[in-house]
């Protein structure tokens, strides 16, 4: 009986045994190397699509960023076809505000308290609180108010009181005095604005004036 160590037999074109290699063999190699090659490049290129993918997503996170902190920021509004959208046009400002005479808080001599005196030494008056006279209107449009008057120590003379609108054109004011007064001391008056706006007053007895302005609303 022969040995078979060492040795190999062939069965129909396979040689089995420690080394055989036969053409059975090859063609299983083969397959094994085609097999490992393909998974090789199936797990590569799905890693890199992965990569890929991952990278969009990033870059589409970060655009979304960009664009919500640029709106958030006030940069230019688009119109919807994407065209700069013109500013609309600014509000009109108020041109030449009225420039009103608050009260300076000097009292009349003989007076002990008046609210919103308003004086220089030789005239005096009561000024609206603000510098603004609130009331309704006449039935023509004209504002109708009262004003007191005092001439102070040495100023004689009959009170007159003539103003005009600075903000418009419009008509003279029109002033009542009263007689009964005398020509010192106290005097009363009525004043008609003939529209709202911003009207300049001036006071006058003797040689002494006073001039102040308001707003009519």
């Amino acid at each position: 009986m022969q040995g078979v160590a060492g040795k190999s037999r062939n069965t129909g074109g396979v040689r089995i045994g420690p080394h055989a290699v036969g053409s059975g063999s090859d063609d299983a190699i083969g397959t094994l190397r085609i097999g490992a090659a393909r998974f090789l490049m199936t797990n590569h290129f799905s890693t890199a699509l992965s990569s890929t993918r991952t990278g969009l997503l990033s870059l589409s996170v970060t655009v979304a960023v960009v664009a919500a902190c640029a709106g958030a920021s006030g940069g230019s509004t688009g119109s919807p076809g994407g065209a700069t959208q013109a500013p609309g046009p600014s509000s009109p400002k108020q041109s030449g505000a009225c420039p009103v005479t608050i009260a300076n808080g000097s009292v009349p001599p003989g007076e002990t308290m008046v609210p919103n005196a308003h004086g220089n030494g030789y005239l005096w008056t009561a000024l609206w609180p603000e510098g603004k006279v609130v009331a309704s209107p006449n039935p023509d449009g004209s504002i109708s108010m009262k004003f007191p008057w005092w001439r102070g120590a040495g100023v004689q003379g009959e009170l007159t009181i003539s103003g005009r609108r600075l903000d418009k054109p419009a008509a003279p004011l029109r002033a009542d005095i009263p007689p009964g007064y005398g020509m010192t001391g106290f005097q009363s008056s009525g004043l008609t604005f003939p529209t709202v706006g911003c009207w300049e007053i001036t006071g006058r007895a003797g040689e002494a004036s006073l001039t102040f302005v308001t707003l009519v609303i």
